[in-house]
C-alpha cells in the first residue's frame, strides 16, 4: 500500500511542510556525497547522549528507501497536521519531542554504542499528532494486487501499520553499524506516543 492523499482537505500547504521535505532531501544528497562515515559522525550514540546530536541527526536517514518512505508519509499527512495545529508551536514541540524520545531510548539502552538517527522519532511525533485528530479518516491509497493496481480509500490507522512495515524493510536493509543498534522500533514508537500525547493536551489543537 502506498498512501497518496489524505481525505482531509487543506486550505494551503504550510511552508514548514516544504521545509521538512527539503531538509530530508538535502540530507539524502549530503549522505550520497559524504558517504556512510559522515552519517555515523552526525548520529546519536546512546551511551554518550547529547541533545545537540539528536537535532543534528534529524535530516538524515540510514538509506534512500527510508528517506523516500519518510518524505511520502510526511507529504500525505503533513499538510493536515498544520491545519490542526499552530505551525510554530508544533514545530518547536516536534524538535523537543525528538530529543525526549532519543533521551528515553538512551536510558533504556545506556550502554549501547551503535549509532542511531532521529528522523524516525521526528516523523513519528507528527504521525502521532495526526492520528489523535483524524485516526478514523481515510487516505487515498495505491494498492497493488496480482495483475491489478487500484486506488482505494483506506483508514488512516491502516497506513500507520504500513509505516511500521516500511520501517521494518528499512531495518532489514540497514548496514552496520546502524543495524547493530538494539530495539530500533522503540524510537518511532515512542515518538508516535509523544505526538499522540501532545495532541491530547488542551489548546494545542488551535487551527491556523
Amino acid at each position: 500500500m502506498i498512501p497518496l492523499r489524505s481525505s482531509h482537505t487543506v486550505s494551503r500547504i504550510h511552508p514548514v511542510v516544504f521545509g521538512i521535505l527539503g531538509l530530508w532531501l538535502v540530507g539524502q544528497i549530503i549522505s550520497w556525497i559524504k558517504g556512510p562515515a559522515f552519517i555515523e559522525s552526525v548520529a546519536v550514540i546512546p551511551s554518550a547522549f547529547s541533545p545537540l546530536d539528536v537535532v543534528r541527526a534529524i535530516p538524515f536517514h540510514e538509506s534512500f528507501f527510508s528517506t523516500l518512505a519518510s518524505m511520502l508519509y510526511f507529504w500525505v499527512f503533513g499538510p493536515a497536521i498544520f491545519e490542526f495545529f499552530k505551525g510554530t508551536w508544533i514545530t518547536i514541540a516536534s524538535i523537543g519531542a525528538t530529543v525526549l524520545t532519543l533521551w528515553l531510548f538512551s536510558l533504556v539502552h545506556a550502554s549501547a554504542g551503535a549509532p542511531v538517527l532521529s528522523s524516525d522519532a521526528f516523523l513519528g511525533f507528527y504521525l502521532g499528532a495526526f492520528m489523535r485528530k483524524d485516526i478514523w479518516g481515510t487516505v487515498d491509497t495505491l494498492v497493488v494486487g496480482p495483475f491489478w493496481i487500484k486506488v482505494f480509500s483506506v483508514p488512516s490507522y491502516v497506513l500507520l501499520f504500513f509505516w511500521f512495515f516500511y520501517l521494518l524493510i528499512g531495518n532489514l536493509i540497514m548496514d552496520p553499524p546502524f543495524s547493530d543498534a538494539p530495539m530500533l522500533y522503540l524510537i518511532p514508537l515512542v515518538g508516535f506516543l509523544v505526538g499522540f500525547a501532545y495532541a491530547s493536551i488542551p489548546k494545542t489543537s488551535v487551527q491556523l
